[in-house]
């Protein structure tokens, strides 16, 4: 994946118009990655999360998939390939997201 000029090849968390880069052998669903997710989703609202999965759609855990609707946070899972389309989609829109996605 290249993005202004610089390649990635890991899990990517794009929010506020950041890329963190997370260690390629974790999971979109992974512990590390959901507790950065709740730190930023106490300090900012978002209109809705993405997780791009992979080639293939993973289910989301049970605990985050509660602890989201709980807190009335939209979220989508998707494939990578279809969470890239819609995160460029939704920030044409200037809509705030959150992305996390894994790189194929």
């Amino acid at each position: 994946m290249i993005i202004d000029k610089k390649k990635y090849y890991n899990l990517l968390f794009f929010y506020n118009e950041q890329i963190k880069i997370i260690n390629n052998n974790l999971d979109v669903f992974d512990e590390t990655v959901v507790k950065h997710l709740h730190k930023i989703l106490q300090t900012s609202k978002f209109d809705i999360i993405l997780f791009g999965t992979g080639e293939n759609l993973k289910k989301i855990p049970e605990k985050l998939k509660k602890y989201l609707i709980e807190h009335k946070h939209n979220f989508e899972i998707m494939s990578t390939n279809s969470a890239f389309n819609t995160h460029n989609i939704l920030l044409s829109e200037n809509r705030n997201l959150v992305s996390i996605i894994k790189l194929l």
